[in-house]
């Protein structure tokens, strides 16, 4: 019982440090796209992975061009 009230205590003071927290962190916090989640949320879970592996891929080829283009050749012996 003393640990399930520790617990609710600890909880109420991050709820607390975080409420008082939130006023100042609004004015940096980005606005949330509320069309883009209405829409991921519209399409099957399917292709939302599809979405997402196709975002990374992307990534994955951009990572590999900027090596290419930035890393120094290596010589050999």
């Amino acid at each position: 019982m003393e640990q399930t009230l520790a617990m609710n205590n600890e909880s109420k003071d991050k709820k607390t440090l975080a409420m008082n927290n939130e006023s100042k962190d609004k004015k940096t916090l980005p606005e949330i796209d509320s069309q883009a989640i209405t829409y991921n949320l519209s399409i099957t879970p399917d292709n939302r992975l599809k979405q997402h592996q196709l975002s990374l891929d992307t990534v994955y080829e951009l990572e590999k061009a900027h090596r290419e283009l930035y890393e120094k050749p290596k010589s050999t012996p």
